[in-house]
């Protein structure tokens, strides 16, 4: 006979704001022991040159499948807390929202709160675990299915999905592959979560490590470091904010790069059979595509074309 728990149909509140999300609320919308009764997103920000009110990805995403959609400014509004406990959930999901779940909204719900964080915890807790995976050179990454409690991504784990990081990933990259796998691992293992057939293990407090969330500034390329942390820099804030540099009174972003033992000067360009080549604290970066402010980025060789001066110039000086 059939479990008769399995034909019960969960009533599930999903929080979320870039596109990054959209898979897993996809996924949960699919299944047919789910009912979204609500799906919470960050208020519309300004975009684009006219700064025009746009919605976020998950918003738009959640208001064409007819879901009520919920943007409030703080969850620590009284009136925002009416409206979750008239949803009657039996549970959330979280995955990149942005803001914290106050601790007093985790006894709302019967089954809690569930966040899908992009890592292998107790490894990278926090606000940028992709970035700061790609930055600290790991070989491997992952999602995690956690409970969420206070505290910083400290909750208990149902569930991991493991993958590769790839020599060339990028940020772009590496969070396409994430986005894939938190879906996945929803299809897998939710519903047994729900059913209370997963038993949730306690994180390791050995090797604990927080990606703190990621500022503009931190995009600032500093020729002092070696040539692999450069490039690793390159890849973790591809798209944003990108790696910058100063050259002379302009800004010059690396938008990608590669590594090479050539040595040079820190921060000096030389001219290389492939374009240039800029000296590193260890070894060399070759840059491959550039980007001026106010133009479209450019392979190095075209942009070498329009702007011979570049080589011979040191970086590491200018101010």
């Amino acid at each position: 006979m059939n479990n008769l728990k399995t034909l019960k149909k969960w009533r599930l509140i999903f929080a979320g704001t870039p596109s990054y999300a959209i898979p897993s609320l996809e996924a949960l919308a699919a299944m047919p022991q789910i009912e979204i009764v609500g799906v919470i997103t960050q208020k519309p920000k300004p975009n684009g040159r006219g700064y025009k009110l746009t919605p976020s990805p998950v918003a738009t995403f959640a208001q064409n499948k007819g879901f009520l959609v919920l943007t409030p400014d703080t969850l620590k509004n009284t009136e925002f807390k009416a409206v979750l406990k008239s949803m009657n959930a039996d549970v959330a999901i979280v995955i990149a929202y942005g803001k914290i779940i106050p601790t007093d909204l985790l006894e709302f719900l019967p089954l809690g709160w569930l966040n899908l964080h992009a890592s292998l915890l107790s490894r990278w807790r926090g606000a940028a675990p992709i970035q700061h995976a790609l930055i600290a050179g790991d070989a491997e990454t992952g999602v995690s299915l956690m409970q969420i409690q206070a505290g910083l991504d400290s909750g208990p784990v149902f569930k991991m999905i493991k993958t590769h990081i790839l020599q060339d990933e990028t940020a772009t990259t590496l969070a396409e592959k994430l986005a894939f796998l938190s879906a996945k691992i929803l299809n897998e293992s939710l519903i047994e979560c729900l059913l209370g057939n997963l038993r949730a293990k306690p994180q390791s407090e050995t090797g604990v490590t927080v990606a703190p969330k990621i500022e503009k500034s931190d995009g600032e390329i500093f020729w002092s470091e070696s040539a692999i942390k450069i490039e690793r820099k390159i890849r973790a804030l591809n798209p944003w904010p990108g790696t910058f540099c100063k050259w002379g009174d302009s800004t010059l972003l690396i938008r990608s790069a590669k590594t090479s033992p050539e040595k040079t000067a820190m921060g000096l360009v030389v001219k290389h059979p492939e374009g240039c080549v800029i000296g590193a604290g260890q070894g060399s970066i070759i840059p491959k595509t550039v980007q001026l402010p106010g133009k479209k980025p450019s392979s190095i060789q075209n942009f070498l074309i329009g702007h011979p001066g570049f080589v011979g110039t040191n970086l590491a000086n200018s101010s």
